[in-house]
């Protein structure tokens, strides 16, 4: 066939000149065959860029008449909700359907069905996915997906047949899918995933006790014509029951675990025992990690049998391969933009140059976390491939803000707001040092005090530090406390010594001046000063203090910000040293326990008890201004702050030149005074918000169910006294009065700080009891 001349028509796109570079040597002039316009047709079909071609020879003109494929303009999905639209479009950019490429209508097609497979593999057997193409300008379309994801099929019945030695009942109790769970359950919902675990699960619920023979031999899946109901069918054999005839231990090399693995063994795997799988399977782990914790990362455990089907006995051998021993060379810290080196550095236990410890390279990352300076912490080990025997171990860290400006608020209906301020650098300029300024500003307090702490000031961990502070306290003020003026200053320095992993004991000396005046005297007031032998003014006087603290702590939490499982203890005393203006001593214990109520630990039982006692020495009594105090958001939450327990009873005295108050009437007030003895107990239960927060959320938000109970009382209280003046007078001595509350709290670990807001109901109260059911606190959550 001659060829005068060559046409091309339907090109919207593209151009002739692109055309003629995919077409063979067609040239005027020339002639072609019928197999030239074959290969023509399959040229362009092989470019993608077409839909339909035609080649026609009519009067040696050749014309080749084509339709592109369309562009997509916009893609659209409506209706999903199981699978969210980033990770549709991700998919459909991996297989080259996004704006402005060319549309392919089989691609849409496989993506459509490979779509409704996925449904179905999660038991919605009832999903349709619907593709609207919509025609637009320019030869370009709008793609439309319409989900209808349906309902997830359940499953109606499950039946096992072929089993003998136990009981059908006892067999579906194991597994996830079982007709006998609970309609409400998410368990019924059919999903193939789900079925392959059941079966494994039954296979080795049979293999942990002995038989070794068993099988699935068929599994039957019939669903009803809605596809709203399955019914599934399990044909099993379960066979003999074999025991253990012997048990060996081989390795391809002669080391030093031997022995230990031996023992190990032959501690737990016993001569004419059944055969267990689940516990064959974890001595395998554990002499693994026990070989991967001294540097064998290669280490490989293969169990072999050899059954007698004769004796219904099993011959087990543990074959060892420990691989080559690893060093580490060198360890890495990525992300540490504020914080130096040399404080990771510190917080490591592996050594460089020796072989790679696991437990010790844990331990590091479990110190790192606990820095608190850091988000995430990740552990990385990379094999050197250039150097054999050879790792490089990364420790990859998220910083977190460490410094933070703390401001607590609480409000009552019938109290005013009272307000705090609180700024700390946990790393300040990178240096692990911490720095931190603390200050009270209301109506009748100002305080201030400001703190350093060198959390490393030997190599060996010993940390110290130092504080000043000033305190200027009104009480003509305020009808919260008693009526008294003090005005405090004073400095100290405290040191910490580690005391194996998780001791600290911890030492202090602290000088402290108080300066009394403006006194209102009231009964507790009076006997201090009957201690003191009344060398001191009724009104006005000062007391210089030397005081020794002596402390522990102890903290196994698994983290800084809300922990989920651990505990931590504190015990501290302050002592007032002789020479001492007051000589006392007074004791603190704070004790937190997280213990997880489910697997996955979404659920956390959490107590705290907290306690405290304060005595004289040598005949002198505790100040009354150093007492002990409850009530507000950090002891008893729905109790007025500092307004549990004891209250001042007062001398109705005519002057303020009265010199002995004891033989004036008394009468009652609702100002609270603390008292030099105190208990306090919460219980929580930290429930999961899974179901109205995605996951990223779960880690700085968490909420509580809670129960507050404590008091506080006086253990020098006479109320034989106080009765023969008054008798409603209540008994202060008593440590049964015992306040309750219960309510809920929301802890979010926000930017700015951690915020605590709490409603509580008082359960059980006392005469002179304040309340605050709403209280808000940006501060440590405990």
């Amino acid at each position: 066939m001659f060829v005068n001349n060559i046409f091309i028509e339907g090109l919207q796109r593209l151009s002739i000149t692109t055309i003629k570079m995919y077409l063979p040597v067609i040239r005027i002039g020339s002639t072609i065959s019928k197999k030239d316009i074959r290969n023509i047709i399959c040229t362009l079909f092989a470019t993608g860029n077409f839909e339909d071609i035609k080649v026609i020879h009519d009067n040696d003109i050749l014309l080749i008449q084509v339709q592109e494929f369309p562009l997509i303009g916009s893609i659209c999905y409506v209706g999903n909700k199981i699978i969210k639209n980033e990770i549709l479009q991700k998919n459909l950019d991996n297989i080259g359907i996004r704006v402005g490429e060319i549309l392919n209508p089989s691609t849409l097609f496989h993506l459509q069905k490979d779509l409704e497979q996925f449904y179905h593999s999660i038991g919605k057997y009832s999903a349709k996915i619907e593709t609207i193409i919509e025609p637009l300008a320019y030869n370009r379309v709008a793609i439309k997906f319409v989900f209808n994801e349906g309902i997830s099929a359940i499953v109606k019945q499950l039946n096992i047949i072929g089993n003998e030695k136990f009981s059908s009942y006892n067999l579906l109790s194991h597994l996830q899918i079982s007709k006998n769970t609970p309609w409400w359950k998410e368990n019924r919902r059919f999903c193939l995933k789900k079925l392959d675990m059941d079966i494994d699960a039954l296979r080795n619920f049979y293999l942990d006790r002995g038989y070794v023979r068993f099988d699935i031999d068929s599994t039957q899946i019939s669903m009803t014509p809605d596809k709203k109901n399955i019914y599934i069918t399990l044909n099993i054999t379960e066979g003999l029951q074999y025991t253990l005839s012997k048990v060996t231990v081989k390795s391809n090399t002669i080391f030093e675990y031997s022995s230990k693995i031996e023992q190990l063994v032959q501690s737990r795997l016993c001569l004419g025992t059944i055969y267990h799988s689940a516990e064959i399977k974890k001595i395998s782990t554990e002499i693994q990690n026990l070989l991967i914790n001294d540097g064998y990362l290669d280490a490989h455990i293969l169990n072999q049998m050899e059954i007698d089907d004769v004796n219904q006995t099993i011959e087990l051998c543990f074959y060892i391969d420990i691989g080559n021993r690893y060093y580490v060379r060198y360890i890495h810290f990525e992300g540490n933009h504020l914080t130096k080196d040399s404080v990771l550095r510190r917080e490591i236990r592996q050594m460089e140059g020796s072989w790679i410890i696991h437990s010790l390279l844990n331990e590091s990352k479990n110190r790192l976390e606990k820095l608190g300076y850091f988000e995430t912490v990740t552990l990385i080990i990379q094999k050197l491939l250039h150097c054999n025997n050879y790792v490089d171990v990364f420790f990859k860290v998220k910083e977190r803000n460490t410094g933070n400006i703390n401001f607590g608020i609480g409000s009552g209906t019938d109290s005013l707001l009272s307000f705090q301020f609180y700024m700390n650098q946990d790393n300040w300029l990178g240096t692990g040092n911490i720095v931190g300024f603390s200050g009270v500003k209301n109506d009748y307090q100002t305080n201030i005090k400001v703190s350093f702490t060198d959390p490393y000031f030997t190599l060996d961990g010993i940390n110290a530090g130092g504080k000043i502070f000033y305190d200027d306290f009104n009480g003509d003020n305020t009808t919260d406390f008693s009526n008294f003026n003090l005005k405090s200053f004073g400095l100290g320095t405290f040191w910490g010594f580690p005391l194996q992993k998780k001791y600290l004991f911890q030492l202090g000396l602290d000088y402290v001046h108080d300066h009394l005046y403006n006194i209102k005297p009231h009964l507790i007031i009076s006997r201090y000063l009957k201690k003191h032998n009344e060398k001191k003014s009724h009104t006005n006087f000062s007391n210089n203090d030397f005081l020794l603290s002596v402390g522990c702590n102890v903290n196994t939490l698994n983290k800084v910000y809300f922990p989920t499982i651990g505990y931590s203890a504190t015990l501290s005393n302050k002592i007032g040293l002789p020479g001492s203006d007051n000589e006392y001593y007074k004791m603190n214990c704070d004790f937190i326990h997280y213990s997880p109520i489910n697997k996955k630990g979404s659920w956390i039982f959490v107590t705290r008890t907290q306690l405290g006692y304060a005595h004289g020495i040598r005949k002198k009594t505790v100040p009354f201004y150093d007492h002990f105090y409850a009530g507000g958001i950090n002891t008893l939450r729905g109790f007025h702050a500092n307004s549990v327990g004891p209250k001042a009873i007062y001398y109705r005295y005519p002057t303020s030149e009265v010199k002995n108050y004891s033989t004036y009437p008394i009468e009652h007030s609702a100002v609270a005074i603390g008292g030099n003895a105190t208990v306090l107990f919460t219980m929580e239960v930290i429930c999961p918000l899974s179901f109205f927060l995605q996951e990223r959320y779960l880690d700085s938000l968490r909420a509580a169910i809670f129960i507050d109970s404590g008091t506080v009382w006086d253990t020098y209280w006479d109320n034989n006294d106080v009765i023969l003046r008054a008798s409603n007078i209540p008994n202060y001595g008593r440590i049964g009065d015992i306040r309750i509350s219960s309510g809920i709290s929301l802890h979010w670990n926000s930017p700015i700080g951690p915020i605590v807001l709490s409603y509580a109901r008082p359960i059980k109260t006392y005469i002179g009891d304040r309340f605050e059911r709403f209280q808000f606190n940006i501060g440590k959550i405990w």
